[in-house]
């Protein structure tokens, strides 16, 4: 009986006694703390890989809206690549890219311009999977709409018939850049021949009228009925008080080189008679504005006309003509009032601006006659690679055109148009 009694004693002893028991609390307490960390530290690493994916997501639908507004075909491809940059490609480690067009969800699924991306990929935890017997996969979704080309070739004539008039077998290539045409009439534009029109869009207020055999290629289709566009000029002053500079300036003649230069922001001013300039003379024009008042700008014959960062202004009727295999190279100021404006005639006037016969013509910047009609004569050939704007009240173009819109830094103002965006 007696070890019983002993035993007894000491159970009764250990039941009392509180030695130990801090330490008891505290490593169940750092279970539960070890696993709350466990969770945030899982979180933390889910919202981050969510985060990376939705990252993904965007910068893949708008590289592939970017890519559908220049005319690639297979943008699928396109945002798949953008995706596997952020170490999300499409079938690796149980990731998937996947690209609709148009979007099967959402606010844009008429659009065929937008283009939907789903990135979906394995969960990212440790601890949680103690907890959660199947985790959900990390999803992510954007959607990017294709833009629109600005222009490079608009009439403004609201009312005209034939505002727009393509005749013989001219072939207009318009690279990355659309036509504009804000007549209203049936026949706004009126193509007659062996016409070939190569434009990133052609929309007309309007309709069109084609008799022959006439080619429109395009990447955003030939669009009829739609709204005037804004004319991105309207509104440009013409300079008033200016003194002449020069009166009846005398003809520049073969084999002779002239060189002017306006001051600073006072315009040069030719008074008078104008300029005229004949068998393979040279003209070069420094920065600054140049004012025509009345006259002609005749340029003839051979000549090379270049000018830097300068504007051409024709005003009290004044007119340009540009004859016989010149050599023109107009650069606009890429600052200022006249910004993007190479050529620019008074909005009173009405004389027609004239581009004919063999001409190679650069113009970097705008040729603006928004009260007055265009005519491209003959073989002429209005060529640039960089950023050509040709804008007149009415244009007839007999002859070739080589016209695009890479107008960064050129000082510009946009023809409509609309950039690549996300919208979700």
């Amino acid at each position: 009986m007696r070890p019983a009694r002993t035993l007894g004693r000491r159970l009764r002893r250990l039941g009392g006694d509180e030695r130990g028991a801090t330490l008891v609390t505290t490593a169940l307490l750092l279970m539960v703390l070890l696993g709350f960390l466990g969770l945030g530290l899982d979180l933390g690493v889910a919202y981050t890989a969510r985060r990376s994916a939705q990252n993904a997501a965007d910068s893949a639908a708008l590289s592939a809206a970017v890519a559908a507004t220049s005319g690639a075909k297979n943008i699928a491809a396109e945002a798949q690549a953008v995706a596997a940059q952020y170490g999300l490609a499409d079938g690796v480690g149980g990731v998937t890219v996947v690209v609709n067009t148009p979007p099967t969800s959402g606010t844009h699924t008429s659009n065929d311009k937008a283009v939907e991306v789903i990135i979906t990929r394995p969960p990212m935890g440790f601890f949680s999977t103690l907890f959660v017997a199947h985790p959900q996969n990390i999803a992510a979704r954007a959607v990017g709409v294709a833009g629109q080309a600005g222009g490079c070739l608009m009439t403004l004539d609201p009312k005209m018939a034939q505002a727009q008039l393509y005749n013989g077998v001219p072939t207009v290539n318009l690279v990355n850049c659309s036509i504009y045409d804000n007549s209203s009439d049936p026949n706004a534009m009126l193509a007659n021949g062996g016409v070939t029109i190569n434009a990133w869009s052609v929309n007309v207020t309007g309709g069109i009228l084609k008799n022959g055999t006439v080619t429109f290629n395009t990447v955003d289709g030939v669009h009829t009925g739609v709204a005037a566009t804004p004319d991105p000029y309207q509104g440009t002053p013409v300079p008033t008080g200016a003194s002449c500079t020069r009166t009846n300036e005398p003809v520049i003649n073969s084999g002779t080189s002239r060189s002017f230069a306006a001051s600073g922001s006072t315009p040069f001013v030719f008074c008078g008679s104008g300029l005229t300039l004949n068998g393979n003379a040279t003209a070069t024009f420094g920065p600054g504005v140049y004012v025509f008042n009345g006259g002609t700008f005749l340029i003839n014959g051979g000549d090379t006309v270049t000018s830097t960062k300068a504007v051409f202004i024709l005003t009290n009727g004044a007119s340009l003509i540009i004859n016989g295999n010149s050599n023109i190279n107009f650069e606009a100021p890429n600052s200022g009032t006249y910004s993007g404006l190479a050529v620019f005639q008074d909005p009173k006037d009405t004389n027609a601006i004239i581009l004919n016969g063999g001409s190679t013509q650069t113009f970097k910047g705008a040729v603006y006659a928004p009260t007055a009609a265009m005519t491209l004569n003959g073989t002429t050939q209005v060529t640039n690679g960089g950023c050509t704007q040709l804008i007149a009240a009415s244009m007839i173009i007999n002859g070739g055109v080589n016209l695009a819109a890479n107008c960064a830094g050129v000082g510009v103002k946009p023809i409509g148009g609309q950039a690549p965006g996300l919208v979700e």
